[in-house]
């Protein structure tokens, strides 16, 4: 965005003064030179950031592009107005280009200036004009986002636009010293007018305003209009600096008012709650291991409170993450993963020796009210408890199997399939266990399925939408549950977004709010002898061909588990980048699995010697190891961060010659300034 932007302000610069072809050669080939000695300077940091750009988001760059006007262009005038951001503006809003009133009238006077040269305002007027149609053209608003649509906050680059119009309008604020003219005046009248109208006549459409920020904010303007007006005193710069004030401060008061994101006092109950439950657990084990838990705030709280999670939403994400997360059942999408919906295999697998859940009077908070819930976990009633915090209990996951262990040398030849995770996760144990593939899982059928005001509406599949008139329906599904094995049940990405609302004999099942792919859920029941309904209540049409039910074998899987925990990882030191530790490989033929990913960067010693990882399940770091203990050392340094300061340290050296071998006057000289006059 900076790049675009100063390319333009160039152009724009050497419009500002007439200068022969020889001195604006010469210009361009320094703006050219220190451009390129600027992103040197930047090398460090730039090349490993890109190359992880194109690992993560620069994957999901777009291909197709739709030239449309992405809204109503007068529309815009909105957005000079007062308080013009709630939440609702942050997921998909307008242009966030607010400089406050007198910023924008003095940029409009600019351009009808006579003591700025016409070949200023010419080229100021066509940048304007590429920013100003950037704002609300598709193709133009990619480029400057890099060829891809932001994930909240569009519209980023608005910044250089308002950094642009508070330029302009210093620039006629400079050359102009006595005021506007009658006809300057009655130009901005007309325009305050105009656009007061426009937007008091169709403010429903602006949910961030209401009569009074709008009157308020015509009211500003006029005084605008009458500041611009006076000579240029020393009492002109203390009226803009009072205007100007209430102006900002104002602005920023009312949209501050209204982003209601979360409250303080949710966030702070939350953030205390979660961290003494790390703090009592870390106490505890200063180990290496992740932490689950059955609450979430946002997908960055191992980040926040300082523990290692399975949630994370990044940028920098590498697409294959949310492949895996997708192939197990997890809520996945663009640039982020969470793990809400964990079984007994991937807990251990996983190695998620740890959780937190709400207290035993607090589980059935399925609306909140205490903390966010994610999707139940009643099979952390096997695990151990180990304590408890005011809000939270706190089980070890006695299976967990380390961050690392011995496992077959077929998972590197394991593949699972996409939209199937209950048979990836048999996949995945027969590939760690070897010997061939075994069912962990068996299909629970559905005794009775009942509809209500719901009607099939494509014999193909299992698509059901409302009968008739009716905006809402429900299907309900009945089953026996004879055994405490945990049982499963399998949604489809159309149950996204809560439209689909799903009980248990009554009570809400919370689900993770955004998926695309088959997750799973747990309804294991709390009384087995009770008969067991799974209502689906939803007013759009949603296609069922997904849901099932499945109960896990959990002796079978307890016993496959059990072989794989006799070869652990012992993990001795870590650190940010970095982990050292023992495994003991019992069998020839075996490999060292890891669960952290193969990313890279990664250097790897074994025994002293460096070694290449292989990749299984087209994520994780595995080794090819011989029979007998070994020593694992890896460490991580982003790749590039080498290259990238190598080069910087060059250009340091470039610049530096450069300064000391030039006079200081020239420097002077070549310092960019605009005219006054």
């Amino acid at each position: 965005m900076i790049c675009l932007f100063a390319i333009g302000y160039f152009i724009y610069s050497c419009s500002a003064r007439k200068q022969t072809w020889r001195h604006l050669r010469r210009v361009c080939l320094r703006f050219g030179f220190g451009s390129l000695l600027g992103g040197a300077l930047a090398a460090v940091v730039l090349l490993p950031t890109l190359f992880q750009l194109t690992q993560s988001k620069g994957t999901y760059t777009v291909t197709t592009i739709t030239a449309k006007i992405e809204y109503n262009p007068l529309h815009l005038l909105s957005k000079f107005f007062s308080g013009t951001f709630n939440f609702d503006e942050m997921p998909s809003g307008m242009p966030n280009i607010f400089v406050g009133a007198i910023a924008v009238l003095a940029a409009l006077l600019f351009f009808t200036s006579r003591k700025i040269r016409w070949q200023e305002r010419l080229v100021a007027l066509l940048w304007t004009g590429f920013l100003g149609l950037s704002l609300m053209f598709e193709p133009l608003d990619l480029l400057w986002h890099g060829m891809q649509f932001p994930v909240w906050y569009p519209y980023r680059f608005s910044f250089v636009v308002c950094f642009w119009l508070i330029l302009l309008a210093a620039r006629y604020i400079a050359v102009e010293a006595a005021g506007t003219n009658l006809l300057q005046s009655g130009l901005l009248l007309l325009l305050v007018s105009g656009a007061g109208a426009y937007v008091w006549l169709h403010k429903k459409s602006f949910s961030f305003l209401t009569s009074k920020t709008i009157i308020f904010s015509i009211i500003i303007a006029l005084m605008a209009v009458v500041l611009l007006s006076l000579p240029r005193r020393r009492q002109f710069g203390y009226l803009t600096l009072a205007i100007a004030v209430i102006d900002l401060t104002a602005s920023s008061v009312l949209a501050l008012n209204q982003i209601s994101y979360v409250s303080h006092s949710d966030y702070s109950t939350y953030t205390a709650a979660l961290r003494a439950g790390v703090t009592k657990i870390q106490k505890r084990d200063q180990g290496f291991y992740r932490i689950g838990k059955t609450l979430l705030r946002t997908k960055n709280d191992a980040m926040q409170v300082g523990y290692i999670g399975e949630d994370q939403f990044t940028s920098m994400m590498p697409r294959k993450v949310p492949a895996f997360f997708s192939a197990i059942g997890q809520p996945e999408g663009d640039g982020f993963v969470t793990y809400a919906n964990g079984t007994i295999l991937l807990d251990a697998i996983l190695d998620t020796k740890y959780w937190l859940n709400l207290q035993p009077q607090n589980i059935n908070d399925t609306k909140g009210k205490l903390l966010p819930t994610l999707s139940p976990r009643p099979d952390l009633a096997s695990y151990t408890a180990i304590g408890h915090t005011n809000l939270l209990a706190i089980h070890e996951n006695q299976n967990a199997l380390g961050i690392g262990f011995a496992a077959s040398s077929d998972i590197l030849k394991t593949k699972l399939n996409s939209g199937s995770p209950i048979s990836n996760q048999e996949l995945l144990v027969a590939g760690l266990e070897g010997g061939g593939y075994k069912s962990l899982f068996t299909l629970v059928p559905f005794t009775h399925t009942t509809l209500t005001n719901i009607k099939q509406t494509k014999a193909a599949g299992m698509v059901y939408g409302m009968r008739g008139k009716h905006t809402q329906g429900s299907v309900t599904y009945t089953f026996s549950a004879n055994t405490s094995e945990p049982l499963y049940l399998t949604v489809g990405g159309d149950f996204t977004d809560n439209a689909v609302n799903i009980t248990q004999n009554g009570k809400q099942i919370k689900t993770y709010d955004t998926f695309r792919n088959q997750v799973i859920l747990n309804v294991t029941p709390t009384d087995t002898k009770k008969t067991q309904t799974l209502t689906f209540t939803f007013s759009k049409d949603i296609d069922f061909s997904q849901v099932a039910l499945y109960q896990l074998n959990e002796q079978t899987a307890l016993n496959s588990l059990s072989k794989l925990a006799q070869s652990p990882l012992k993990v001795t030191s870590y650190h940010s980048n970095s982990l050292r530790g023992t495994v003991n490989i019992h069998q020839a033929g075996q490999v060292l699995f890891t669960t952290i990913p193969n990313d890279p960067g990664w250097h790897v010693k074994i025994d002293g010697k460096k070694v290449t990882p292989k990749t299984a399940l087209n994520l994780f770091m595995t080794f090819k190891l011989s029979k007998g203990k070994h020593t694992i050392a890896m460490v991580y340094y982003p790749p590039y961060l080498g290259i990238g300061l190598l080069v910087t340290l060059l250009a340091i050296g470039v610049a530096w010659l450069w300064f000391r071998t030039r006079p200081a006057w020239r420097h002077r000289q070549q310092i960019v300034s605009l005219p006054r006059r």
